[in-house]
């Protein structure tokens, strides 16, 4: 789960580096949203398997 953390997190700097066409707001917001769901999902799993 954190490699694709990882791998939304660069895609949304290089969507923002790149200067697609794309709504910069809308990119971010969902990326960020993806980012801490994913972020919160490995933990939880994370902790999950050291019981």
């Amino acid at each position: 789960m954190s490699d694709l953390t990882k791998l939304i997190f660069g895609g949304l700097i290089l969507t923002n580096v790149l200067n697609f066409n794309i709504d910069k707001i809308i990119i971010f917001a969902f990326g960020l949203l993806a980012v801490i769901g994913l972020t919160m999902l490995s933990l939880l799993l994370f902790f999950k398997g050291k019981e």
